[in-house]
């Protein structure tokens, strides 16, 4: 779990500070005086040359007091340099103090450390000094000026903690320790314990984001609590944040980590081996129990840390079957959730797949969103920054309903490796946006509402218990959660006005579609309802159930339970909803009586009357002859849509239609909707 390789200027200050620190340790061994003639004979040359750096040439013949004399001098000559500011000492004070040591354990965690990186000191003790001394915790203990006493305690205390992995049973269990956590003792100046470790973990990319970028969720709180568990060392916090991907689940991981000033360190699935990474390609265990056995390791390693945060990303995979159909008790699961001490962020797009029982041994649970539009726009920019960008195209972005900021932050960095700003970036960010949605699937630009003539409201016949547009408008505007029923034929102007009122009142408009609801999937419709609905809610948007009779047909004509349910799901949507609700049909009959008894009033669509008839034909042709006047006097069913389709027939042309051909297409729409029955009703 090594994230950053060492560069040789560091390696070369580990090996030289090392060597100086373990020829000291070997002189101190030597003053000793317990080693006979026979210990020194067999002594290899190898290892003092391995110690010190300096090659060791047999210059004493056989005479044991003279290859000790020859020994003591080169590693005399080792010590000669003493390197300066090394700051072992310091840091060993610090992690002493951060995992609760006692002071008798800093020299021999000193001596770990030089077998660690020293292979000629951890030779003499693992090869040599372990099979010629008999009591060599007395020899350790003296060397280490500590008492044999103390030395057992430190052995015992330091086995406790999370710098070893291995079962500790004596002092040559601890000859090796994480080479880069001994690296960072021996030359990296640390402030805080996790300077320590660095290195030997993931920390995530720092956010510029802050809880005031989140006003569409209710963060004050989860962000409190969460301050409270980290400075307070908390056992057992879990915060779950759920919701469709691209949201900024992770960033708002992030944005809490450092409102709690904590750093947030990712949880990857590379096992829990310190020495030896396993990686989730070559392993042969599953990712799901990768990540849990890594989970375990960044528990313990920061298990005395008051300033860390765990985050498991997309967890699905940790609460659900496993590859070969190997899976973790739920018991084991369970104990996860409940014994971790620094706080943890589990993410996910389903948390459907996790079970109730873990849900329920969540500390906090967040559904994170799409954000409303102009929040969004606020949350887009910062990625932007920099690129000179339009505030009209970075406003344009955020009404795309599928863009996410991770879209944007991956565009904005090839614009920024390619020296693009302006105008000249804009292409490329719409290329790549355009290039990533599409591939998932998702809506690449905004569906605006786009008519082929323009909304004018003298051609908008209502009846009912409103009869002006303005009635409907101002009824809107001073009732919240007022809800509206537009009944009519096709073409009537029901969708337009719908959008007029939008406009004019400046609100987002969520269109929903028997489309967008829909789906092969029992249970799933409802949950699409339910989704609308409360991103209207969030969004303060007006809803518009467009072809409302495709989803709201009459229960005692469905056969089918799971049809039913879909209509009482969206029944008590409208009962729950405070938001503005207009609904559309072309076949009011069809409809279920409880829906139209939840609607507050009721605006039937008429067909033109022959003045706006001849209005229109008049401003969408030009001329008008009297025969044609008599001809269209007698079309009693057209609508402002039927002179839409001819407005679009003419722009289609090469040349403008005649007034005869104008006319033929009018008769030919108006005799499809002749029929004997009236079409809606009036309240």
């Amino acid at each position: 779990m090594v994230s950053k390789q060492p560069n040789r200027k560091a390696m070369n200050t580990v090996h030289s500070h090392a060597r100086y620190l373990a020829s000291t340790i070997a002189s101190n061994i030597l003053e000793v005086e317990v080693f006979d003639d026979e210990f020194l004979d067999d002594l290899p040359r190898s290892i003092i040359t391995r110690i010190t750096g300096i090659p060791f040439k047999k210059v004493y013949g056989k005479c044991p007091k003279k290859k000790l004399n020859s020994l003591k001098k080169t590693l005399a000559l080792a010590k000669r340099k003493q390197p300066t500011d090394i700051p072992l000492d310091h840091n060993l004070n610090l992690i002493t103090s951060t995992l609760d040591l006692p002071k008798h354990c800093i020299p021999l965690l000193r001596l770990c450390v030089l077998t660690t990186l020293n292979d000629g000191l951890y030779a003499l003790f693992e090869e040599h000094l372990r099979h010629w001394v008999d009591d060599i915790e007395f020899i350790i203990a003296e060397v280490l000026n500590i008492s044999v006493d103390e030395l057992s305690d430190a052995i015992q205390l330091i086995a406790k903690t999370s710098v070893f992995e291995q079962d500790i049973s004596s002092f040559f269990s601890m000859l090796i320790m994480p080479y880069k956590l001994a690296s960072n003792l021996l030359i990296k100046p640390a402030i805080t314990y996790s300077d320590l470790l660095d290195g030997m973990y993931h920390q995530t990319t720092l956010t510029k984001l802050s809880i005031a970028d989140y006003p569409h969720l209710e963060l004050s709180y989860v962000s409190e609590y969460l301050k409270q568990a980290v400075e307070n060392k908390t056992v057992g916090v879990n915060i779950l944040f759920h919701g469709v991907a691209g949201t900024g689940k992770t960033e708002l991981s992030k944005v809490l980590s450092k409102f709690a000033k904590a750093q947030l360190v990712a949880v990857k699935a590379v096992g829990e081996n310190r020495y030896r990474v396993e990686d989730e390609l070559t392993s042969g265990k599953n990712v799901a129990h990768l990540r849990l056995q890594h989970y375990r390791l960044m528990q313990s390693l920061f298990e005395s840390d008051k300033a860390t945060c765990l985050l498991l990303d997309e967890v699905e995979d940790v609460f659900t079957e496993y590859l070969d159909g190997i899976k973790v008790s739920k018991d084991r699961l369970h104990a996860v959730l409940e014994t971790n001490t620094p706080p943890c962020f589990w993410i996910t797009n389903h948390p459907e797949m996790l079970p109730d029982s873990v849900i329920r041994r969540m500390s906090y649970v967040i559904e994170v969103p799409p954000p409303p539009k102009h929040i969004k726009a606020d949350i887009l920019a910062k990625p932007l920054k920099g690129l000179r960008l339009s505030s009209d195209y970075k406003n344009s972005l955020a009404t795309i309903p599928d863009l996410t900021p991770a879209h944007v932050v991956n565009a904005s960095n090839i614009a920024r490796a390619l020296h693009l700003t302006g105008k000249a970036a804009e292409p490329c960010i719409d290329h790549h946006i355009e290039q990533c949605l599409s591939a998932c699937g998702l809506q690449t630009s905004v569906t605006s509402y786009k008519p082929e003539m323009e909304f004018d409201p003298r051609f908008i016949n209502l009846s009912g218990s409103h009869t002006k547009i303005g009635e409907v408008i101002d009824t809107v505007t001073n009732f919240t959660g007022s809800r509206c029923l537009l009944l009519g034929p096709p073409g009537t102007g029901k969708s337009a006005l719908v959008h007029h009122i939008a406009e004019t009142l400046e609100k987002e408009l969520i269109t929903i579609k028997p489309s967008d609801v829909l789906s092969k999937f029992v249970g799933e419709a409802e949950q699409n309802i339910a989704k609308l609905f409360k991103q209207a809610s969030d969004s303060d948007a007006i809803v518009f159930l467009d072809e409302v009779d495709s989803v709201l047909t009459s229960r005692s004509e469905l056969h089918n339970h799971h049809e039913r349910v879909l209509v009482n799901e969206i029944l008590l949507q409208l009962d729950r909803s405070e938001q503005t609700v207009f609904a559309a049909t072309n076949y009011a009959q069809n409809l279920d009586i409880a829906l139209q008894r939840r609607f507050d009033f009721k605006l039937n669509f008429e067909y033109l009357t022959v003045k706006q008839v001849l209005t229109l034909f008049t401003e969408n042709v030009g001329s008008l002859s009297s025969q044609i006047k008599e001809e269209l006097a007698k079309l009693k069913h057209l609508t402002p849509g039927d002179f839409a389709v001819i407005s679009r027939r003419n722009r289609m042309n090469k040349k403008p239609l005649s007034e005869n051909q104008n006319l033929d297409i009018l008769i030919q729409e108006n005799n499809r909707k002749t029929q004997t029955k009236t079409i809606g009703f009036v309240n």
